[in-house]
């Protein structure tokens, strides 16, 4: 089982590229089947609320924000350059990157480069997402590779507007346009500009939400993936009965 289309095709053309190799795990690109990851969507989306006091005070309007591990393809880095032109036009502003990993010191050495020490915080490894997401104006995307992102999905239940990377899985969860803005990877002046359009279009933002929030209790339930898996592991029971 894939969790995207786009690990689907990927996998279908590596096995179509090595036979052999397939052959040998009697593995073929007609068995592949996509069973996306589900979530809870939770109760409906209510206004933003104040950041967690942990955070200390900060007038903090828009919030933006990030989470995933501080490796390479997750694109922090981008985000970053991109932030460093919006940061002069939103004085109020903060971008929360939540997340652990090998990048963190040079993620803050660029945040001291950029100076924007006043409005990015690395947060680690945060518990209490659902907490950050009521306080969250805009969640952004910059990956440069990516399956399925769970943050996504949270976001989108949440009622958050989303800006994401045009890669892998991505474009299955953010239909650009309609729940949500796709970029391209590592184009920092490109994601500034689909973060500003939906800062600055409240309405807009508004209404990509709303459909976020309806594509994730249509699709991407706990309940939907569950029955995937229910509806293969029965194919498979039935096959190897024969």
């Amino acid at each position: 089982a894939c969790v995207s289309q786009a690990i689907q095709r990927d996998l279908a053309e590596r096995l179509a590229l090595d036979p052999a190799h397939s052959r040998a795990r009697e593995l073929h690109p007609e068995m592949l089947r996509v069973i996306y990851n589900g979530i809870e969507p939770g109760p409906p989306p209510g206004p933003r609320v104040p950041l967690p006091a942990d955070l200390g005070p900060h007038p903090a309007r828009p919030v933006v924000l990030t989470a995933a591990r501080l490796a390479p393809q997750k694109g922090i880095a981008h985000l970053l350059d991109a932030w460093a032109r919006l940061a002069p036009t939103f004085p109020e502003g903060l971008l929360l990157v939540a997340g652990e990993g090998p990048l963190r010191q040079d993620l803050e050495a660029q945040v001291a480069a950029l100076g924007l020490a006043p409005s990015v915080r690395l947060l680690g490894f945060c518990e209490d997402m659902d907490a950050l997401l009521r306080a969250t104006d805009l969640a952004v995307v910059p990956s440069l590779a990516e399956g399925q992102s769970i943050f996504t999905l949270e976001a989108m239940a949440r009622g958050v507007p989303v800006v994401a990377s045009r890669v892998g899985g991505l474009p299955e969860m953010v239909r650009e346009g309609r729940t949500g803005l796709l970029v391209p990877p590592g184009d920092p002046p490109a994601l500034a500009a689909a973060m500003a359009r939906l800062l600055n279009n409240q309405e807009l933002a508004s209404t990509m939400a709303r459909e976020a929030r309806a594509l994730v209790e249509k699709e991407w339930t706990m309940a939907r993936m569950l029955a995937g898996y229910r509806g293969l592991y029965r194919e498979v029971w039935h096959t190897v009965k024969r």
